[in-house]
């Protein structure tokens, strides 16, 4: 409420209820912030769904927003609780409270995908960054095979869920041929809405930077 005359929260509640990545991305401020916070214990935490509902009805009320924005790094990255999430926000908002979330390609499934649609999630946001696997696994330290990626968005697909994608251009060990690959796999499925295009980041600190220096790239 300190805000409401300069953010117009009665549009788009943003709500995040984990702390944390299961990934440590090489290029992600995540891998970071995990090797800083180590001492402290378990760093991957998830708040409990029924205190995620409890919250989005209290300022639902009080602000009336008219969609959520879930900015949770990876939103299914614990299948059990999510499931249990949906089945929440369903029951408190009867499927008519749109949302987004945000999640890695491997963690989706078409129950998700199904489960997500009905319960008023207009938006999946996938960071998939490159088709390259070798890339994708040796250089960004992101794991999840090609096969698992393909599942992922394809599951959208048969749930009639829309998508977007992150992709990011002038990895170290990227070509065009990967760039050729991509907007071809890109280009088979129905839902994709978006693909959003980044241009990689070299953040101080962050394992990218070693890599991209042993390979001659910086």
């Amino acid at each position: 409420s300190l805000y409401m005359d300069s953010i117009p929260t009665w549009l788009s509640y943003i709500s995040i209820n984990s702390m944390g990545c299961p990934w440590k991305c090489a290029f992600c401020s995540q891998s970071k912030l995990q090797e800083t916070y180590s001492h402290t214990g378990r760093y991957l935490k998830w708040r409990k769904p029924k205190k995620i509902v409890e919250e989005l009805k209290e300022y639902h009320q009080r602000f009336g927003f008219k969609q959520i924005d879930f900015r949770d790094n990876t939103f299914v990255a614990n299948r059990k609780d999510t499931m249990e999430l949906l089945s929440l926000i369903d029951e408190a908002f009867g499927g008519q409270m749109p949302y987004k979330v945000m999640t890695h390609p491997s963690t989706m499934t078409v129950e998700i995908a199904r489960k997500l649609k009905e319960t008023g999630c207009y938006k999946v946001q996938f960071g998939v960054q490159t088709v390259n696997e070798k890339i994708r696994e040796d250089i960004l330290d992101r794991k999840g095979s090609d096969e698992k990626l393909i599942e992922g968005l394809r599951a959208c697909d048969e749930a009639g869920l829309k998508f977007s994608i992150d992709h990011i251009f002038n990895l170290p060990g990227d070509s065009e041929v990967d760039q050729i690959a991509a907007s071809r796999l890109y280009s088979q499925f129905k839902y994709i809405g978006r693909i959003t295009c980044f241009w990689l980041s070299y953040f101080p600190g962050s394992e990218i930077v070693d890599i991209a220096h042993s390979m001659g790239v910086l």
